[in-house]
């Protein structure tokens, strides 16, 4: 589907099993949009030496841009609600309508 993209992806602590849960609820609220990465894989060690991604519980990496902690859940509304796809159906729905 075009511009089915990942909105960004979602960095979680893999031993922490509230960490687990919560990224699990983020990805299903976000409708798949998101990727969830432990912060044990490699792609986030990578980023935690380059200094944008903390080895905290939660992190976002979204457009270039790093959301940590409570940050993290207006950041991804933000990526979700800003795609193309969702774009795109707010436009049809409001040329539908009329407006």
């Amino acid at each position: 589907m075009r511009g089915w993209r990942k909105a960004g992806r979602l960095f979680y602590r893999d031993t922490c099993p509230r960490c687990r849960r919560l990224s699990r609820l983020a990805l299903l609220l976000a409708l798949g949009r998101i990727r969830r990465v432990p912060l044990g894989s490699p792609e986030a060690e990578a980023l935690v030496r380059a200094g944008r991604l903390q080895p905290v519980r939660v992190g976002f990496v979204w457009r270039g841009g790093t959301a940590l902690g409570r940050g993290v859940v207006p950041a991804i509304a933000a990526a979700v609600l800003t795609t193309p796809l969702w774009t795109a159906s707010r436009r049809g729905s409001a040329s539908a309508r009329g407006v």
